[in-house]
């Protein structure tokens, strides 16, 4: 009877190591498969943050511009405003290169009504030779002077990129990483 029980004991043991194999081999199959879907979706979130930053390929953004009123066309405003700020690029027929144009909700990322700055505009531009001459590759970070407020233009790249730039900048000047993260905080929303 002791012997039969030892038996059977040794049988459940057996079989219960056989179940306890199969599981680990289950969990390791298991593992392997996790990490290929976690790769898949790091290449899949790459894809989508390189889609967004190619859709807003023709976007510009333009800081610091004062003196639009409510109720006026933002991009009436903002062609007639370039005109006047790039005298230079008067050959350029800047109004029926500008598609589209509307402020962005937020500026400079204080939700204090009473803070100076206005708020940023989002420009399309068609012309890629007049976005590169806007844009800050070919002009000073500082463009010009306006009502005492300096007025920046610069590529509108998705979140991920600007903090990705940003923490690049820090690593590489820590002072100078202060003063853009003033200037893009609240930019990558």
């Amino acid at each position: 009877m002791v012997d039969g029980k030892v038996a059977e004991l040794a049988t459940e043991e057996s079989e219960l190591q056989q179940q306890v194999a199969e599981t680990e081999e289950d969990r390791a199959g298991m593992v392997n498969t996790i990490k290929c879907q976690e790769g898949r979706l790091e290449m899949v979130q790459a894809k989508e943050e390189d889609l967004e930053n190619q859709q807003r390929n023709n976007n510009l953004r333009v800081f610091g511009v004062p003196g639009r009123r409510e109720g006026e066309d933002p991009r009436a405003f903002i062609v007639k405003f370039l005109e006047q700020a790039f005298m230079d690029l008067a050959d350029w027929n800047i109004d029926s290169q500008i598609q589209h144009a509307h402020h962005l909700p937020t500026n400079w990322g204080h939700d204090n009504r009473n803070f100076k700055y206005p708020r940023p505009f989002l420009i399309y531009v068609g012309s890629f030779l007049l976005r590169q001459a806007i844009s800050p590759k070919a002009r000073p970070t500082v463009l010009l002077i306006v009502d005492s407020m300096s007025i920046f233009v610069r590529s509108d790249f998705s979140k991920l990129t600007t903090e990705c730039c940003w923490k690049l900048q820090q690593m590489s000047d820590p002072l100078k990483a202060i003063r853009v993260q003033v200037f893009l905080q609240g930019q990558t929303s």
